[in-house]
């Protein structure tokens, strides 16, 4: 599984790393503590979100023609003087969402318009800590497809003896609760969620912590597939009943259509105020657990450092690391 790099509709997939790293900015600040007449207090810059992450990232011993993707994204990116969007090797199966919009999904205080753009758009308020119940899933192996002779089985030449095969499935084993951040969408409201690139997929599983804040009734959400500049192409509905209690409802959408390059849910209802957390957006149809967003709409590539450890007439290798900085956040 590889690093994607682009913008909707022209995502570049780079070499699969064989090393990565990621760290986050330290948005605390802290006064007082040794050396002053004060204890320590820590201080959280609040008027914006969850600091940027950057990552270091390394591909060693392989063939330098490997690299040229990613040293076209660099020039391209120079020329053009902007950000592009990346998913981190993993994300498809984890969260396409950003943190952001997978935990917060509401902009943070004094986010400029462009910051905004990257979370939840509609009527979407603060609502504080609540506990979530998760199913927990369990993988186990099972056997198919073996011989198995019987007492009518026919010995002869048409008789093919096969050997055991071992597939997965997934099987609810419990429950979990958690304590998450949520938000609050009133009646007669729509809450859209931000775009994220299919990769080529057709498949996506989409999910999101409901509970009804009132009296009970059904949620209507809509799955859409959109091109690189926003038009909704296709669409699938799907409808639901959250109960009081927060738990985890997930929808597969199969054959996406191939003029879709992104996808987005866009949740409403017309009951009493429903409450929402953690959403996610995955690719293919295995269901995993909620696992907080890991893509990034903006990032800059730092131009990578390549080392040659192999140059022969017939075959050059190399070791290449590079950084990847998150803007915008």
């Amino acid at each position: 599984m590889s690093t994607w790099f682009g913008q909707l509709g022209s995502m570049v997939e780079v070499m699969c790393e064989s090393r990565r790293s990621r760290r986050q900015e330290d948005r605390w600040l802290f006064a007082g503590g040794e050396g002053t007449l004060s204890p320590v207090e820590a201080l959280m810059v609040t008027q914006h979100g969850a600091g940027a992450r950057r990552w270091d990232l390394t591909k060693a011993n392989h063939a330098i023609a490997e690299s040229n993707a990613l040293a076209s994204l660099v020039r391209a990116q120079q020329l053009a003087g902007q950000g592009l969007r990346m998913v981190p090797h993993g994300a498809q199966h984890m969260n396409m969402l950003t943190p952001g919009a997978s935990e917060e999904m509401v902009p943070p205080n004094g986010a400029t318009s462009a910051e905004a753009s990257r979370y939840w758009t509609g009527a979407l308020t603060r609502a504080g800590l609540v506990a979530v119940v998760e199913p927990v899933y369990s993988t186990r192996l099972v056997q198919t497809g073996e011989t198995v002779l019987t007492d009518d089985t026919v010995l002869d030449d048409s008789l093919i003896l096969r050997g055991p095969r071992w597939t997965t499935e997934d099987v609810a084993a419990d429950e979990t609760t958690y304590a998450s951040a949520s938000v609050t969408l009133p009646p007669n409201q729509a809450a859209v969620s931000p775009v994220v690139p299919l990769l080529g997929q057709r498949q996506a599983r989409f999910g999101v912590f409901l509970a009804h804040a009132g009296p009970g009734g059904s949620v209507t959400v809509t799955l859409q597939g959109v091109t690189a500049t926003g038009t909704v192409v296709s669409s699938a509905t799907r409808t639901t009943t959250p109960s009081a209690v927060m738990r985890r409802e997930t929808w597969l959408w199969d054959g996406i259509p191939t003029s879709a390059v992104g996808a987005r849910m866009v949740i409403s209802h017309t009951a009493d105020s429903l409450r929402l957390a953690w959403p996610s957006i995955t690719l293919g149809d295995r269901l995993t657990r909620w696992v907080q967003g890991q893509c990034a709409d903006q990032v800059v590539i730092f131009p990578p450092t390549q080392d040659p450890t192999l140059l022969t007439p017939g075959r050059s290798m190399a070791s290449t690391s590079y950084q990847v900085m998150e803007v915008g956040v």
